[in-house]
């Protein structure tokens, strides 16, 4: 494999033009606080998300409404039977909603958590 010289501050500007409210660290201090944090977060993220848990860790909330309207507005998408891994059918035993599944299906989309 090749390496490429490139340009930092260009590459920068197309980050923050394709994402603009992302956040680039660039300091190893900072890239390492960062890794180590992420980290342990990681760890205490349960299997398996209430609709409870899901409003409170992503939105902060203790009403699920927000959340439910997300899993909602994705449900063509999440509906284990549409190839998805939530299975609407039997939330009303409660929701049993993967965690790690979910966060990469809103990151690999670039949706927003609203």
């Amino acid at each position: 494999m090749d390496t490429v010289k490139v340009d930092k501050q260009q590459l920068l500007n197309l980050v923050k033009l394709t994402f603009p409210e992302a956040v680039v660290i660039t300091d190893p201090k900072q890239v390492n606080a960062f890794e180590k944090w992420r980290k342990e977060n990681e760890r205490a993220l349960p299997e398996m998300w209430t609709l409870k848990e899901f409003a409170k860790r992503v939105y902060h909330l203790k009403s699920t409404k927000r959340a439910a309207d997300y899993l909602f507005q994705h449900r063509d998408e999440l509906d284990i039977e549409k190839g998805g891994f939530i299975d609407f059918d039997q939330s009303h035993n409660g929701w049993h909603i993967p965690a790690e599944e979910l966060i990469e299906f809103n990151r690999s989309h670039h949706y927003r958590w609203e």
